[in-house]
């Protein structure tokens, strides 16, 4: 990948797109596709050969650009009415309507999934035309909707949102050749791929915050701050065991039900399953009640405990913060004589008190279960000395406090993550960058972090434990992994000396003295396993490995993500796909160390012909298909560290 120069682009008339390489052409977005059919929801499904599968804007992956294969609803439509609608791989598919002001309507999926469907009636079906790459094209309507520019399409008179296909068909955008389409489709599958995989490991860290974050405040609310307390059995299934100095009492002896109703300017409260009780947001939704339709809402004033009597069983309940509205078909709930119901609301939202409101809902569906107060009143809750609610509110307070700042700034990491996949897929699309495989490769000598010999034992210990569940991983492919993350991270400090092998890249020295480290320390167990060509072990982590995880994040916590991309290319693979992989990325690294310019045919020369005679039982083929697969992977060598030269 590399910045186009100016002299390679040329101007459009178009000021959102502006320059685009002087190769490629300015076409409308209609002469991409062969129609733009709408599509049809038929009717309610007849269990014959009229079903069909049918595709709703629902089905839609924003992120990933795509229709993900899972069951989708099934309608009857019939062969006569089904004409230029049935949905083959390869077809994109647009929405024609829906939407609104956060998320217009205009969206381009790609369905690559091999089995017939159609597109509702909210969308249409766009085959593409010969010569033109459909994931390049999602590549192309993601980046105009994220510009906005199918806004300039949409046409509404009343609360849905309806593009007009035409207009928006007829915008210009840039178009490479098919060759270049297919680089640029590779390219951002391959870039996207690795950002979504990098969001989703966010994303698991903030699920699991939100996992400490409940075992704190449940543990506080049920079993109280000291470790160390007298417990007893109260006697409550759902409540089990708690601190001896508690008691137990039914919520209605703690609360009265209230309905308050007349106060229509006070502002309107939500009761969301998520995030308790707060003022509604009404810029999001259009609102066309007057003061005096609130007459009939319910007042909950600051302190009271407000629940949504059809979800309290998934958490719709809460403490009130302030004076509001919620809506009449609520429970307000007014403390008898507790001076603060803090407390109350915190253990409200533990799962065990919502498993037991679900066991008092009623409802002719589970999906419809509703809790009166005539039941929820009898449920049986601690009561406790207000200073130890203080305390234990207080603590809570700072719990959240704490996870909630880690979690903002792992939700900033991820709208970066985002803000990039976004950069990249525009800058691609538009030529901006070429992203073409190149044979200009610039060298980079500078280490990129300094490690210590524990730091090396400690990254071996991690990566042993992470492929467990590969059964060709062994001494071979340890010392491969090693290699790249010395090689393709930079890393100085490993003090190592790969020489060429029959089997790749290998630094005897270096295994030798990880494997003796380890096994010293009490962290792996090893054994031999017989091998025609080389000595092989297996190793097995100890349950001292596991307990000193935290020794890995802090010696590599800053090079995981990229350490686990690494990984990720040897889960499935064996000890020959291993050393292929290897062998490969040392020949190109060692041409750039040498100052040449690396190439298929000189990258295969070097192996060989300069390498071990046992690289010629591997078929040439083979060897070119891996030198394409790092290339396409961006696995590219820097130049980095010593030649592997010296043959052992």
């Amino acid at each position: 990948m590399r910045y186009r120069k100016s002299e390679e682009l040329k101007e459009t008339d178009v000021d959102w797109i502006g320059e685009i390489p002087q190769n490629w052409d300015f076409e409308r977005l209609k002469s991409t596709i062969k129609f733009c059919q709408n599509g049809v929801w038929g009717d309610s499904p007849e269990d014959d050969q009229t079903d069909i599968p049918c595709i709703r804007v629902a089905d839609f992956d924003r992120f990933l650009l795509e229709i993900p294969n899972q069951d989708f609803t099934i309608r009857s439509v019939p062969k006569d009415k089904r004409q230029g609608k049935v949905l083959k791989k390869g077809d994109l598919i647009l929405e024609k309507s829906g939407g609104g002001d956060k998320q217009p309507v205009g969206a381009v999926m790609f369905y690559d999934l091999d089995k017939d469907a159609v597109c509702s009636n909210f969308t249409a079906r766009m085959p593409v035309k010969k010569n033109y790459n459909s994931s390049f094209l999602r590549y192309v309507h993601y980046h105009l909707y994220h510009g906005r520019v199918n806004t300039r399409s949409i046409k509404q008179t009343t609360g849905i949102q309806n593009l007009d296909s035409s207009q928006y068909l007829n915008e210009k955008v840039g178009l490479p050749p098919p060759p270049e389409q297919d680089s640029i489709a590779t390219f951002l599958d391959n870039k996207t791929n690795v950002i979504d995989q990098l969001i989703q490991k966010k994303e698991q860290l903030i699920e699991g915050l939100k996992e400490k974050r409940h075992a704190l405040i449940t543990q506080a609310v049920t079993k109280s701050l000291d470790p160390d307390v007298s417990m007893k059995d109260s006697g409550i299934e759902w409540l089990g065991k708690i601190p001896e100095h508690w008691d137990a009492i039914r919520i209605g002896a703690l609360f009265k039900e209230v309905d308050d109703r007349g106060y229509p300017n006070l502002p309107l409260l939500e009761v969301t399953i998520n995030h308790g009780v707060r003022e509604r947001d009404l810029s999001e939704k259009k609102v066309h009640q007057v003061a005096s339709d609130y007459n009939n809402y319910k007042k909950a004033a600051e302190g009271d405990i407000a629940l949504n009597k059809m979800r309290a069983w998934q958490g719709a309940i809460g403490d009130v913060p302030m004076d509001g509205l919620v809506s009449p078909d609520y429970t307000v709930l007014r403390p008898r004589e507790l001076s603060s119901t803090e407390f109350y609301g915190y253990l409200f939202q533990t799962s065990n008190f919502l498993t037991e409101i679900d066991r008092y809902s009623y409802g002719m569906v589970k999906d419809r279960n509703r809790i009166y107060w005539q039941y929820l009143k009898k449920i049986k809750v601690p009561v406790i000395a207000q200073e130890e609610r203080e305390n234990i509110v207080e603590y809570i307070r700072k719990v959240n406090e704490t996870i909630s700042e880690a979690a903002r700034k792992i939700e900033s990491e991820i709208k970066l993550f985002e803000e990039y996949r976004q950069s990249l897929i525009s800058a691609a699309v538009t030529g901006k960058i070429d992203v073409r495989a190149t044979e200009v490769q610039e060298k980079i000598s500078e280490p990129r972090k300094e490690i210590s010999s524990w730091d090396k034992f400690v990254l071996a210990m991690e990566i042993i434990k992470r492929m467990q569940d590969n059964q060709h991983f062994g001494r071979i492919m340890l010392v491969k992994i090693l290699f790249l993350v010395e090689y393709h991270l930079r890393v100085k400090g490993f003090n190592s000396n790969y020489n060429r092998w029959d089997h790749g890249p290998f630094d005897n020295q270096l295994i030798n003295s990880v494997e003796y480290n380890l096994k010293k320390d009490g962290w792996i167990n090893i054994e031999s396993e017989e091998s025609k060509n080389y000595d092989q072990k297996v190793y097995t982590p100890t349950h001292k490995a596991y307990e000193k995880s935290h020794y890995f994040k802090n010696s590599w916590g800053e090079l995981d993500d990229e350490i686990e991309q690494i990984l990720s290319i040897f889960n499935d693979a064996n000890s020959t796909q291993a050393e292929i992989i290897a062998t490969v990325y040392a020949a190109y690294n060692d041409l750039l160390i040498e100052g040449k310019e690396p190439s298929e045919d000189k990258v295969l020369d070097e192996i060989l012909n300069n390498w071990h005679p046992n690289k010629k039982k591997i078929s040439e083929e083979r060897w070119r298909s891996a030198y394409r697969w790092i290339k396409e992977k961006e696995l590219l060598p820097t130049g980095f560290g010593k030649s592997t030269k010296e043959t052992a």
